[in-house]
């Protein structure tokens, strides 16, 4: 009875199965754990900030097992050993601290050990089954986590291992998927294995450095019998849920259940027709995710570890699924749903706004190219992008730099599109008012009146008195030219033409595109986010069902 806070560790930590005797030292640990006056487990609840909290296995798990563990995986495990054993709390404290330090420091070498780990992947083992990867300068203590992070990024089994100049070995940390049991693969290539270890889903290793190749081809080789569908994570789900399904009640009702852990997994749900409330980058390295999402009745909160990323790739516009755990958050004295999100999928096309130079267009076109589409429709816009592809087939990402002269302009690209990127530059029609008719007739009588000598210096002095722009003149001017109102006369000069027939001023197409203009610059640049999501929510439907017409009259 007295060691179950000491023995809750171990079994929560170490990732037993929590059933059968197991299940029961974990639910009396936690209760023990909760009671305990060990003066170790008092300074871990400090440095851990949970003095005031009630300890869950999620305490063990996330909490007290990572800075436990931390010692041993940098150096020597003695402080944490000298911590639990510790008789007085001015020995714990500092014990506790240095390993709250050490668990800090082992995060940043991890962090850096996955960049560098998936770095090498993307550039030499792509295409790989079995992902075995390794350096001379990596730290063989963390390399198990970094490859549970790289089976989560990849689902395919992954051992990464860190070579000895000295003693001409590598050793290494293997983390598996269901369908690789590790342990019985490293079996059939145990000869040139002297030291390893393991179960199906974990194992450690040492091995001469120059059979590190052999050691992936076998790996590799073993492995291509096995499915395609082997390599595509799935999840099983127990409930599927709206937001307003979330309570407290139903929490606490499942959490009956508890402890969870490995044999006896917290429930599973989905969140489903969530839409963003707020989505930020949270933590020390901003590398976890905050969400608020609502279904126009409740909201709910929602943290996503190592989810940081989907703040670049989620719109805040965009209706989810979420999958995950949830729990109940207390603060202040106040308790709230959570969901601790394991996933999320994007239901629909998502859309970016990059209008009025929010955001660098850089960004954008670093974007890859084989999912990309670069959309131009003005020559401008095509001589400034001129070394970009532009203007190429439809692809997932459509980004365009500019508006068309009409909608249906948009069409060929939406069909396919999973994200759309608009980077609508301001051209200041919707700001300019067209001429009235009263200007227009100013600047008829102009040409019907002055002397053709002083046609041009008039002309500016007009512009002058009226307050015309030089974009204002050419405008009625066109639209003179169009109607045939005006006309070039023998001295190359513009005079009116005295058998025009009579016209409305807006039959000229300059007339009609100016006000079709004004039209696209409201509605695509000078309006909210969710009025452009309006916008392009109905040229998708409108570009899928020209595509379900022409598919029709094909057939």
């Amino acid at each position: 009875e007295e060691l179950l806070d000491l023995a809750v560790l171990g079994t929560i930590a170490d990732l037993v199965p929590l059933i059968g005797e197991n299940r029961l030292l974990a639910a009396k640990g936690i209760e023990a754990l909760n009671a305990s006056e060990r003066p170790g487990i008092l300074a871990l609840r400090k440095v851990c900030s949970l003095v005031e909290d009630e300890l869950t296995e999620e305490s063990v798990g996330f909490a007290f097992g990572p800075r436990i563990n931390a010692a041993g995986r940098l150096d020597s495990a003695m402080p944490a050993l000298e911590m639990l054993l510790a008789e007085t709390m001015e020995e714990a404290e500092p014990l506790a601290e240095q390993l709250d330090q050490q668990n800090k420091q082992r995060q940043d070498i991890v962090k850096k050990i996955a960049e560098e780990a998936t770095a090498l992947v993307e550039q030499h083992y792509l295409s790989d089954r079995v992902l075995v990867v390794d350096s001379d300068q990596w730290n063989p203590g963390v390399v198990g986590i970094v490859a549970s992070r790289l089976v989560e990024k990849y689902h395919r089994p992954v051992i990464l291992l860190c070579h000895d100049a000295e003693k001409g070995t590598a050793k290494g940390s293997g983390r598996s998927i269901v369908a690789f049991d590790l342990f019985a693969e490293l079996n059939q290539t145990a000869d040139i294995l002297p030291h390893f270890g393991g179960h199906p889903a974990a194992a450690g290793m040492t091995l001469s450095s120059e059979n590190v190749p052999v050691l992936r081809e076998r790996l590799n080789a073993q492995a291509a019998s096995l499915p395609d569908e082997a390599f595509i994570a799935t999840t099983e789900i127990d409930l599927r849920l709206r937001v307003s399904d979330v309570s407290i009640g139903l929490i606490e009702e499942m959490g009956r259940l508890s402890p969870f852990g490995m044999g006896n997994p917290s429930p599973r749900v989905v969140v489903e027709g969530a839409n963003i409330r707020d989505l930020k980058r949270i933590g020390r390295d901003l590398t976890h995710l905050k969400v608020l999402v609502t279904d126009g009745k409740t909201e709910l909160d929602g943290i996503g570890f190592g989810f940081g990323d989907a703040v670049d790739e989620v719109s805040s516009l965009a209706e989810v699924s979420l999958m995950g755990s949830l729990n109940i958050n207390e603060w202040n004295g106040f308790r709230k749903p959570q969901l601790m999100i394991q996933d999320l999928a994007v239901v629909d096309y998502q859309l970016f706004d990059y209008r009025g130079g929010k955001k660098p267009l850089t960004d954008l076109f670093e974007l890859p190219h084989d999912t990309t589409t670069f959309v131009a429709f003005s020559e401008e816009t095509q001589s400034k992008y001129a070394e970009r592809p532009l203007n190429g087939e439809a692809k997932a990402n459509v980004v365009f730099l500019d508006l068309p002269e009409e909608e249906a302009a948009f069409l060929p690209y939406l069909k396919d599109a999973e994200r759309i990127y608009c980077a609508f530059k301001d051209e200041g029609y919707y700001f300019e008012t067209i001429p009235s008719r009263e200007e227009f007739k100013h600047y008829f009588n102009y040409f019907a009146k002055c002397p053709r000598d002083e046609l041009r210096i008039g002309l500016v002095r007009l512009s002058k008195s009226r307050k015309w722009s030089k974009r204002s003149i050419n405008f009625m001017h066109s639209v003179f030219s169009e109607l045939d109102f005006l006309v070039t006369m023998e001295d190359g000069l513009p005079g009116v033409n005295p058998n025009a027939e009579k016209r409305d001023l807006t039959e000229a197409t300059t007339y009609k595109r100016h006000e079709e203009r004004q039209r696209l610059e409201q509605q695509y640049i000078y309006s909210s986010l969710a009025q452009l999501k309006e916008r392009f929510d109905t040229l998708v439907e409108a570009a899928k069902q020209e595509e379900m017409t022409w598919s029709s009259n094909s057939i």
